[in-house]
């Protein structure tokens, strides 16, 4: 099978756009000068110029921006942009002032209705466009809204609604107070994720009133799976010192870049919708992967036959994101000052906390990950919280793409494949 890299790249830049025209402005009257007429009628242009959203674009950018928080070099890091994106966007569609503005401009769009129903619009037409589920891979979203049922008739109807149409996210009223709940959302989200996160809420905060949640789940096999019998122990150079890990081995024609500072190979999967990129650092550099370098990758990498060496990975992680949303200029959510009249004019809302899972494994056969974006809606003061050969045997990033649109679905800074 060809992987045609250059088609999806275009095909994910053209994606997924949406315009939305502001009301025309008034005629001008005439005036004094034609500069003056000529001012106002630039004036009037700029104001019908449409709101477009290319969320492939705008993905990768926030995926770009939250590794360079996360990447440490010590410890590894690995999420889902994507995941972030689409729970955070649910969230804009109830926001205002300024923490409206903060997540529009984190979201890559503007505040207001016109910006939100680009936002909304665009995701819609992503989420439709990335849907998989085929025999050689799976790519599966998910959207909830969980209310407090003492709080659900306060909750507006337009803002569920909205939710429901552009992102297809499953409303539930639910007694937070019973024993029950934190099991009944962790199911859901277990359900979705097949198995892979079982704990995405470890307990509800007793002032919890509407709790936004996204999945999202790929599984998918190799075009060229790995030969098992050639899976030996060998070493990996991970920061805490040298460590024994299972290094899959194989030798394969594969998508592939190399240039002074890195090696980068692509490993396509059987329907060629998705593949893995994996990033290798050369020795005595630092590279880390940003929106910019994966559009390169992704045009630049030709078919060569690569002698790969690359550790099996089964991991983990699960973080709070309040300081890394802070840091990326989105805090105001978490104070006193939010803004959530969206939602609902009642119980001085903010987010308490917004909270990620994700999973990824990696072997012979394909590779299977997962992850869920939660985000917690309380009424009370926030609480921040020859050949060429590539052998992936020290810290390495990697990222796991959808080839029509171009969108990363995860990314990750892998120091220790096999915690």
């Amino acid at each position: 099978m060809t992987v045609h890299w250059k088609r999806f790249v275009a095909a994910g830049c053209a994606a997924v756009m949406l315009a939305g025209c502001t009301a025309p402005a008034s005629a001008p009257q005439e005036g004094p000068s034609s500069q003056s007429q000529e001012t106002t009628e630039a004036m009037a242009n700029v104001e019908q110029t449409p709101v477009e959203v290319t969320a492939p674009a705008a993905v990768n950018q926030l995926g770009e921006q939250m590794l360079a928080q996360l990447h440490t070099g010590e410890e590894n890091a690995f999420f889902s942009p994507l995941s972030f994106y689409l729970a955070l966007s649910m969230l804009q569609n109830g926001a205002g002032g300024t923490t409206s503005q903060e997540l529009a401009a984190l979201l890559g769009t503007v505040p207001g209705e016109e910006g939100t129903a680009a936002l909304n619009q665009a995701n819609q037409e992503l989420q439709e466009a990335l849907a998989l589920n085929g025999e050689e891979s799976t790519l599966l979203l998910g959207n909830s809204l969980w209310l407090r049922d003492s709080f659900a008739g306060k909750v507006k109807t337009d803002y569920t609604q909205t939710l429901e149409n552009s992102y297809h996210a499953q409303v539930e009223t639910l007694d937070m107070s019973s024993p029950d709940a934190v099991d009944t959302i962790n199911q859901w989200v277990s359900d979705q994720t097949n198995g892979l996160i079982t704990q995405a809420m470890d307990s509800l905060d007793p002032n919890l009133q509407v709790l936004l949640l996204n999945t999202v789940y790929w599984k998918a096999s190799w075009l060229n799976a790995f030969d098992a019998g050639a899976t030996l122990p060998e070493a990996f150079q991970a920061p805490s010192g040298e460590k024994q890990v299972q290094m899959m081995h194989g030798s394969m024609e594969l998508p592939y870049y190399e240039n002074d500072s890195f090696q980068a190979v692509a490993l396509p999967c059987g329907d060629g919708l998705t593949s893995m990129i994996v990033l290798l650092p050369k020795e005595g550099n630092e590279v880390v992967m940003t929106a910019e370098l994966l559009n390169t990758l992704q045009q630049e990498m030709g078919t060569q036959m690569v002698e790969l060496s690359l550790p099996r990975m089964d991991l983990s992680q699960s973080f709070t994101a309040n300081d890394l949303l802070t840091a990326l200029g989105a805090g105001t959510m978490f104070t006193g000052d939010a803004d959530l009249t969206g939602i609902s004019d009642e119980g001085d809302l903010s987010v308490s906390e917004v909270k990620h899972d994700a999973v990824l494994k990696v072997d012979e056969e394909g590779a299977e990950a997962a992850a869920s974006t939660g985000v917690a809606v309380v009424t009370r003061a926030v609480i921040p919280e020859e050949p060429v050969v590539m052998t992936v045997n020290r810290p390495f990033q990697l990222a796991v793409l959808h080839h029509e649109t171009g969108t990363a679905l995860f990314e990750g800074s892998i120091v220790d494949p096999q915690p």
